[in-house]
């Protein structure tokens, strides 16, 4: 169980990191993508809201896979 612990800390980690990242610089990331600026004001906020939620799932994930691991199907099942 505590190999389980760190493999979830770690994990939340890189998320949290990589979501900071793809959030504050989301304007930054589509001018670089686009190489337009129009884009980058346009969409920069969707795109952060974009980066945010999928943080959030992804970290939503981690105890879900861990109760599937389990044998613990009665939840999702539902």
């Amino acid at each position: 169980m505590r190999c389980n612990h760190r493999t979830n800390q770690f994990i939340a980690v890189q998320l949290a990191v990589i979501g900071a990242v793809g959030f504050y610089y989301s304007h930054g990331l589509l001018l670089l993508w686009t190489s337009s600026p129009r884009p980058g004001h346009a969409a920069g906020t969707v795109l952060a809201m974009l980066v945010l939620g999928n943080v959030f799932g992804g970290l939503a994930s981690l105890p879900y896979s861990l109760q599937l691991a389990y044998g613990n199907t009665r939840l999702s099942l539902n």
